[in-house]
């Protein structure tokens, strides 16, 4: 009697597991070790925050990476995500006195249902990266959400560049 006990509250407690909470263990299981930020789910949408999948050691070293393979070779010692209306990106302040912007992209732009919920939203890294010295901190150079390019810097000058890569988030 008192095993069966036992195993009744062993499952009572493993089915308190939301829907929500299996499917954040899944996003964050899939994405165990990073080498680069484009094409790499990141982080999740929940109760209105963006939520990193990743430590910032990873995603750092992630970042360094892909820039060395691009030939850019900016080294990144900080980062930051903020949001332009309804579009999430993420800045690298790099060491030369740069930062790089690339947008976090919805991995289910579809508005999938978990149930009769919206399902968790993953957010992976665009194939955009837009860096400038002018606006390392404000005022444009971030890629644009529909096309391959970077909106202009709008403050001194206006230096922005663009690298495109092909694994960017679809």
């Amino acid at each position: 009697m008192k095993n069966l006990l036992i195993i009744l509250l062993a499952l009572v407690f493993v089915s308190c597991a939301t829907e929500e909470d299996i499917q954040k263990e899944e996003i964050e299981n899939e994405t165990a070790a990073i080498e680069r930020i484009s094409g790499t789910e990141l982080a999740y949408m929940q109760d209105g925050e963006m939520r990193l999948i990743v430590s910032d050691a990873e995603l750092l070293a992630a970042y360094n990476n892909q820039s060395a393979e691009e030939g850019a070779d900016r080294v990144a010692t900080s980062f930051e995500v903020f949001n332009l209306g309804d579009d999430y990106f993420m800045r690298f302040h790099n060491t030369d006195g740069t930062s790089s912007n690339i947008a976090l992209e919805s991995t289910n732009p579809g508005n999938a249902k978990l149930g009769n919920r919206p399902a968790l939203s993953a957010f992976g890294g665009g194939k955009t990266t837009c860096t400038s010295t002018s606006c390392a901190s404000c005022c444009g150079c971030t890629p644009y959400s529909t096309v391959p390019y970077c909106s202009p810097c709008t403050v001194g000058t206006k230096d922005c560049s663009r690298s495109t890569t092909s694994d960017g988030i679809q």
